[in-house]
């Protein structure tokens, strides 16, 4: 097969895009000189048998981050545009859109109510969303990383929030990807990710665990005061995205129900914890 993907030099594209050629397909990835969020991909695409639509603009937004949403919008409506074009021609099979966990009519955080916003324009027939949980691999990356630096400190403060950790190893997402792709009778969405989801302390531990390092001292404190922590961070550092953002987008995911779409693609998940211990 031959897929295009977008965003492909990001954290999960870059194992997407290894794991596709790895297993004998092939991959056309558009770099910035070639393509940008907004224009319809290169020409050379349209014999792309599927599309796997990872780029987003808002991850690397800083100030003008409703333009960047905006931009992840209509980038996103003209390539499914370009996409039922071709199929209608016979040209195209598939077009994944990569969703995420925090995506839904409540999402507290841009990244969320952004992808919830493109949700709502994949709805043709072989037009797929998939929602992973915490993509986590061997090199850190994303969210992740972030957890992992957390679980290097002695003490680190913990919110009260309910189990809603659901990671996936980005290889396994990878393998999911090319089965959806591949799948005679796919269904409209997939939620990817751990069936039993995991508080934010047993996540860190479990990620302490992995280097053999002594799990951190976690205490609970109110939601409140970890974000005000954030948002101080953010006036500091200015990091982007910004500390707030993925704080937000943690405390507030609501657990997926995940073990019908990993039966439907066949697939079972390395356990996390036995994994990192």
């Amino acid at each position: 097969m031959i897929y295009a993907v977008t965003g492909a030099h990001g954290f999960i594209g870059h194992y997407v895009c290894r794991y596709l050629t790895e297993n004998g397909s092939t991959v056309l990835a558009p770099n910035s000189t070639e393509w940008r969020l907004g224009h319809p991909l290169p020409a050379a695409c349209d014999q792309a048998d599927v599309i796997i639509h990872l780029a987003c603009s808002l991850l690397k937004a800083g100030s003008d981050r409703d333009a960047m949403a905006d931009l992840d919008y209509t980038g996103t409506a003209c390539l499914l545009e370009q996409h039922r074009q071709l199929r209608q021609q016979g040209k195209r099979g598939r077009f994944i859109f990569i969703s995420s966990q925090s995506a839904g009519p409540g999402a507290v955080n841009d990244y969320g109510r952004s992808k919830w916003a493109i949700e709502g324009l994949v709805t043709g027939k072989d037009e797929i969303i998939v929602r992973p949980g915490l993509v986590y691999s061997g090199t850190g990356g994303s969210v992740f990383g972030v957890l992992e630096k957390l679980a290097r400190q002695p003490v680190i403060p913990t919110p009260n929030a309910p189990p809603n950790i659901q990671p996936i190893d980005v290889k396994e997402l990878a393998e999911a990807l090319a089965r959806i792709a591949r799948h005679t009778t796919p269904d409209h969405k997939y939620n990817l990710g751990r069936t039993e989801p995991l508080t934010f302390t047993q996540t860190v531990r479990a990620i302490a665990a992995r280097s053999a390092r002594r799990a951190p001292v976690c205490i609970p404190v109110p939601e409140q005061i970890i974000r005000l922590a954030g948002k101080g961070v953010d006036m500091l550092l200015h990091p982007t995205p910004s500390i707030l953002e993925r704080i937000d987008g943690l405390l507030a995911l609501r657990a997926m129900e995940t073990g019908p779409s990993l039966e439907h693609l066949g697939m079972t998940l390395r356990d996390f914890t036995g994994m990192m211990a």
